[in-house]
C-alpha cells in the first residue's frame, strides 16, 4: 500500500506527542497488522507526496522503519509505518531508564549504519531526535521520519545529518553516568551545543571516546568525509563490525527485555493489592486479586490463578498447548511430575515425587523452578513445610513454615528464602529491600554503584523509620518519599545522595517528600544532597522539626507547602 487512507485505519491510543508530532497506535484493517501513524506539519509541496513516498515503499532497510503510506489532511502529513511495541528513545528515557556506555555505544552503531544506507539509496532524515528513533524487537535501532530527496535539488547530506545525530547523541548521552564537563565545553567551542544544552550537560560525566566522537563530527563537517568514515571511530568500529555481521545487537536485545518487563511491571502494579519486592529491582511476587499472584522477575513474568489452579500467562501472553493431568518422568531414579506439561517438561501446577515416590511439592512449577505459589512437604511424613508464595524457587512474599507434627513456626513476609524482619540493615553485601519492612537503616557507604541511580520508596506502604548513615547513595539522581502514610521519621547521615560536593548543580537530580500525614522529623545532614536541582517537601502537616545543615540542596529552591502546625 503505497497511499493512505485513513478509513483503513482505526486510530487508537497517543504514543507521545513531541513537539509538533504526535504518533499514535493504529490497526490497519486492510492488511491486518497494527502501524503507527505520525502527524507532522506539511513542509513540502503536496504534489511531491505520492511520488516521494512510492520511492520509500519500495525501500527496505534493517536500521529504517518500514514505510506503509502517507496523505495530505489538512496541512498535515499523516504517515503511516511500523509499530514498534518497545517504543521510542524518547520515551526510554522518559521512562527513567539509564543508559549504559555498550548501549549507547550501539545505538550509535545502528544510527550511523541507518544513515550509511539512506545516503546510498538518496534518502535523508527530516530531523534526528530521539522521538524518531525506535528499539525494535530483533535487536536494532530503527530511523523513521525519512523522505526521499528530490532530483535537481543539491542537499548537503554529510552536513544535515552529522548535526542533528550530534544533538540526538547527547540527548542520549545525558542518560549516562559517565560525564565530563570539559569535552562539552569543547563541543561548545565547534558550535555544536547551544548555551541551554551545556547548563543542562555540564555537569554529567560521559565517556571520552563518545565525546571525542562528536568532536569528530564536527571535524567531518568540514572535511567533507562521508558517514563510513565516522563508523572507523574507535568508540563505535567493532560494535559496527558486529552489527553489521549478526544483523542485531546482543546489547540491544536485552534492553528490549528491559523495555517489556518494564511495561509488565507497570501494568501489574497498577492493579496489585499487595507486592513484597526488592527496591531496585522490582523483582519480587505481586497479587493483584484475589488468588491472582504474579512472579516478576527480569527473565520471566508469570501470572497465575491459585484457586482454579491455572497459569494464566507468560510475559504477558497465554501460553497455548498445556496438556493437562500428563505423568512425566524426569529421571531414571524414578522422580516423576504428575499435572501439567508442556513440550515434554512441567509447565503449570501439578505434584512433584522423588525417587522413592514420596511427595515433596505441589504447586506451580516451570521446567525445573517451583513459581508463584505452592507448598512444599516433609517427604519422609507428608506433613507440609511450607506453604505460600514463591519467587524463582524461593520462599517469597505471604507464607506459612511449619514444623513436623504441623504447628506453626512462622507465618508472615519472606524474602529471598528468609523470614523478613520488621527492621532491615542495609549494606552493598545485603541488598534486599522488603516492600512490608517497618524500619529501614542504611549502613556507612552503602549503595555506591552506578546503577542505584533511583531511590522510590513509593512501594513501601508500611514504612516507619529511614535512616541513611553517612557516605551513602552517591549516584541516586531521583529520592521518591511519597504516599507513606506510615512514614514519622527521616534522618540522613552526611555526604549522602551527593556526587558534587562543591558547587554544580545536577539538573537531573530531585528530592520529593510528599504525602506523609504522619512524619514528625525530617533531619539531613552536611553535604547531603550538595548538587540536588529540586526540593520539594509537601502535604506533611504532622512535621515538627525540619533541620537540613550546611551546604545540603546547595542551589536547589526549597519548596514548602503544608500549613505547618507545630515546628521547631
Amino acid at each position: 500500500m503505497n497511499s493512505l487512507s485513513l478509513e483503513d485505519y482505526d486510530i487508537g491510543e497517543l504514543l507521545e506527542e513531541v513537539g509538533d508530532s504526535k504518533k499514535y497506535k493504529a490497526f490497519d484493517k486492510k492488511n491486518e497488522r497494527t502501524v503507527m501513524i505520525t502527524r507532522t506539519p506539511l513542509d513540502e509541496d503536496p504534489m511531491d507526496v505520492p511520488h516521494e513516498r512510492d520511492n520509500l515503499f519500495r525501500c527496505s532497510c534493517p536500521f529504517i522503519a518500514q514505510y506503509y503510506g502517507a496523505i495530505v489532511k489538512e496541512n498535515e502529513l499523516w504517515t503511516a509505518t511500523e509499530y514498534f511495541p518497545c517504543g521510542s528513545l524518547y520515551a526510554f528515557l522518559k521512562n527513567g531508564n539509564r543508559l549504559t556506555e555498550n548501549e549507547l555505544r550501539d545505538i550509535t552503531s545502528c544510527c550511523l549504519l541507518g544513515l550509511d544506507l539512506m545516503e546510498g539509496r538518496s534518502i535523508y532524515h527530516a530531523i534526528i531526535r530521539t522521538d524518531n528513533m525506535f528499539i525494535s524487537e530483533d535487536g536494532r535501532i530503527k530511523l523513521a521520519l525519512v523522505y526521499w530527496k528530490k532530483d535537481g535539488i543539491r542537499f548537503d547530506y554529510d552536513k544535515h545529518a552529522i548535526d542533528t545525530l550530534s544533538i540526538a547523541f547527547l540527548v542520549l548521552s545525558s542518560a549516562l553516568k559517565e560525564t565530563s564537563s570539559d569535552l562539552v565545553l569543547t563541543l561548545i567551542e565547534e558550535r555544536l551545543l547551544c548555551e541551554k544544552c551545556y547548563k543542562a550537560l555540564s555537569v554529567l560525566r560521559l565517556p571520552k571516546l563518545f565525546m571525542n566522537l562528536l568532536t569528530y563530527n564536527a571535524m567531518d563537517v568540514l572535511t567533507k568525509r562521508r558517514m563510513n568514515g565516522l563508523m572507523q571511530h574507535p568508540f563505535v568500529q567493532q560494535s559496527v563490525r558486529r552489527i553489521k555481521k549478526k544483523g542485531y545487537s546482543d546489547v540491544l536485545v536485552e534492553m528490549v527485555k528491559k523495555v517489556k518487563y518494564k511495561q509488565l511491571y507497570d501494568g501489574i502494579m497498577s492493579k496489585k493489592a499487595y507486592c513484597s519486592l526488592c527496591l531496585f529491582s522490582r523483582e519480587g511476587i505481586a497479587e493483584i486479586a484475589p488468588s491472582l499472584v504474579v512472579e516478576l522477575n527480569r527473565e520471566r513474568v508469570i501470572e497465575v490463578d491459585v484457586d482454579s489452579h491455572a497459569l494464566l500467562r507468560v510475559n504477558g501472553e497465554e501460553v497455548k498447548g498445556i496438556e493437562h493431568t500428563q505423568v512425566l518422568n524426569l529421571s531414571d531414579d524414578g522422580e516423576r511430575w504428575e499435572g501439567d506439561v508442556l513440550n515434554n517438561e512441567p509447565y503449570g501446577w501439578g505434584v512433584l515425587y522423588d525417587s522413592e515416590n514420596r511427595m515433596v511439592y505441589e504447586g506451580f512449577r516451570l521446567k525445573d523452578v517451583n513459581v508463584c505459589y505452592g507448598r512444599s512437604y516433609y517427604p519422609d511424613i507428608h506433613i507440609i513445610e511450607y506453604e505460600g508464595m514463591i519467587n524463582k524457587g524461593k520462599r517469597w512474599g505471604r507464607g506459612v513454615q511449619y514444623d513436623r507434627n504441623g504447628k506453626t513456626m512462622f507465618e508472615g513476609e519472606w524474602m529471598n528464602g528468609e523470614p523478613v524482619e520488621k527492621m532491615v540493615t542495609i549494606t552493598d553485601e545485603s541488598v534486599l529491600f522488603p516492600t512490608c519492612m517497618e524500619e529501614l537503616v542504611i549502613e556507612e557507604r552503602s549503595l555506591n554503584k552506578e546503577e542505584w541511580f533511583s531511590f522510590d520508596l513509593s512501594l513501601f506502604s508500611h514504612l516507619r523509620e529511614l535512616r541513611v548513615n553517612g557516605g551513602c547513595c552517591q549516584y541516586v539522581e531521583e529520592v521518591k518519599l511519597i504516599g507513606l502514610h506510615e512514614l514519622e521519621r527521616v534522618v540522613i547521615g552526611d555526604f549522602c545522595f551527593t556526587y558534587y560536593h562543591e558547587g554544580e548543580m545536577n539538573p537531573n537530580r530531585h528530592f520529593y517528600l510528599k504525602d506523609c500525614e504522619r512524619l514528625r522529623e525530617l533531619k539531613i545532614g552536611r553535604h547531603s544532597f550538595a548538587d540536588y536541582s529540586v526540593c520539594e517537601i509537601e502535604n506533611v502537616p504532622s512535621l515538627e522539626v525540619i533541620e537540613i545543615n550546611s551546604n545540603s540542596f546547595h542551589d536547589a529552591p526549597l519548596e514548602l507547602k503544608s500549613g505547618f502546625q507545630r515546628m521547631i
